[in-house]
């Protein structure tokens, strides 16, 4: 590896730690110009793990901003390149913040689907606490739905209709 490419390495995790901290601060601007920072060094590189963790970084910057598109994209992006990677790990977490970026949309049925994709790759991984914090995903999405058509039943009826 050359000099160059271990510079760029250290650049693109520097700006992922950087976005990471701005989406700490509430910093939304700032944490997706570093995630973009990080992606743009660990794509010269063509580094799939830090290509796959900066996609990851951008998508959670994104879902600050409750940019839902831009943080499916990412998150989508980032859960390829892991998979690619065989790295069941990350594509668990991925989906697990998938799905809560869906839940901040009320869009259960998403989040649902991305929590049990989750669960299946945890279940493989024989990761116990991971299944149970699968599993109380799961129910808080029930609750969830089950509060909103408490509260807005003519809403949530006439969005199920669509």
């Amino acid at each position: 590896i050359s000099t160059k490419q271990k510079n760029y390495n250290y650049i693109s995790r520097a700006y992922s730690y950087l976005s990471w901290a701005d989406y700490h601060y509430n910093n939304v601007s700032n944490a997706i110009k570093n995630g973009y920072n990080a992606y743009y060094y660990a794509d010269s590189l063509n580094c799939k793990d830090d290509l796959a963790y900066s996609c990851y970084v951008i998508g959670i910057a994104y879902s600050l901003s409750y940019d839902i598109d831009n943080t499916v994209d990412y998150y989508l992006k980032s859960i390829n390149l892991y998979q690619q990677l065989n790295d069941t790990f990350w594509v668990s977490n991925v989906y697990k913040c998938l799905a809560e970026a869906n839940l901040d949309h009320n869009l259960f049925e998403e989040a649902e689907k991305k929590v049990k994709e989750a669960y299946i790759l945890d279940s493989l991984m024989n990761d116990s606490v991971s299944i149970s914090e699968d599993l109380t995903s799961i129910a808080e999405i029930y609750l969830m739905q089950y509060y909103n058509l408490s509260q807005n039943p003519k809403e949530t009826i006439k969005n199920a209709k669509k």
